[in-house]
């Protein structure tokens, strides 16, 4: 009987480039499932660990 695989991976910035925070993964069977109504999308989650600012870009001579 086929399985279903439910993911979600959850992203953070981090130093300006997007960073895998966390993964959640599900086994289920395969059925039909009604479609969930379309969300606006979600603000990036970002860890309580302090991420050090970007450095600011010097002007080449």
């Amino acid at each position: 009987m086929p399985s279903q695989v439910n993911f979600e991976l959850l992203f953070a910035p981090v130093e300006g480039q997007w960073c895998v925070f966390g993964v959640s993964l599900s086994v289920g069977q395969s059925a039909p499932v009604a479609s969930a109504p379309e969300l606006p999308p979600a603000k990036a989650v970002v860890s309580q660990k302090q991420v050090a600012a970007p450095k600011p870009a010097v002007p080449a001579k």
